[in-house]
């Protein structure tokens, strides 16, 4: 099992040489899929880098089977480029399938699975609009529905699907779980704001696992009591880490 490099996330002018700075003088990304033993322990059960594949990662969800995660180049490195990936079991190094979705997003900052089809949440065009997409499939480049959501929040962090709705996340101006009608009505069916909760501004991934929501700011992990009390029944510091989004690979029913 890998280990996640140790590194001072932060560069100190003067630095720029350092094993832990670009020629930029930026602390370069470790990027790691990681598998966390149930809800939340701190045991990590497996993981996997993906650096060599992308220089920033999106969200991830799971299938049964496989891991889907989204993933691009870093915007103050080289142009956005936004990729879906499906991830053999969690994790092999065997990438099943990838496809580019550029032409439609400039960066994907989650992915979930409803069981036929892939819903993304990320911004585009014109004008960084945030935008929630319903992919066909695992992946083709079939885009079967949009849904504009600046309006709603002006950036967004993760996205996801119960069964029937769709939670997601919103991190610019208000910090809210939302969860919205279907895939993807107008409807807002409930919101909970978890300013006063989180540890770092931004929720940055949320999930459903039939009962609670499990869901994660940039150094914290959350389990909120389901879709949204404001019961909070677990949280989890993951001080080593930047979380970009969670899933879940066990639902539980009653």
């Amino acid at each position: 099992m890998g280990r996640p490099p140790t590194c001072n996330p932060c560069c100190e002018v003067g630095e720029e040489d350092t094993p832990c700075c670009n020629s930029k003088g930026l602390a370069p990304k470790a990027l790691w899929l990681f598998l966390q033993s149930g809800q939340f322990a701190s045991t990590l059960k497996t993981s996997e880098d993906v650096g060599g594949l992308v220089s920033s990662v999106g969200g991830i969800s799971w299938d049964g089977a496989d891991t889907l995660w989204a993933g691009g180049e870093d915007p103050d490195m080289a142009p956005i480029l936004s990729t879906l990936y499906l991830q053999s079991g969690q994790f092999s190094s065997t990438v099943k399938q990838s496809v580019n979705v550029n032409a439609e997003v400039l960066e994907s900052n989650g992915i979930s699975w409803d069981g036929t089809n892939t819903p993304t949440i990320g911004f585009a065009e014109p004008l960084f609009f945030e935008w929630m997409f319903l992919w066909s499939g695992k992946f083709t480049t079939t885009l079967k529905t949009t849904f504009d959501t600046t309006s709603i929040n002006t950036s967004t962090g993760d996205i996801s699907w119960d069964g029937t709705d769709t939670p997601w996340t919103g991190d610019l101006n208000s910090e809210k779980l939302y969860l919205q009608s279907g895939q993807f009505t107008s409807v807002i069916k409930t919101s909970l704001d978890v300013l006063s909760i989180i540890f770092q501004p931004g929720p940055q991934g949320i999930s459903w696992d039939g009962i609670n929501t499990p869901w994660a700011d940039t150094f914290k992990m959350y389990l909120q009591s389901g879709q949204f009390s404001s019961t909070m029944l677990d949280s989890e510091f993951t001080p080593r880490n930047q979380n970009s989004g969670i899933n879940t690979n066990k639902r539980t029913t009653g």
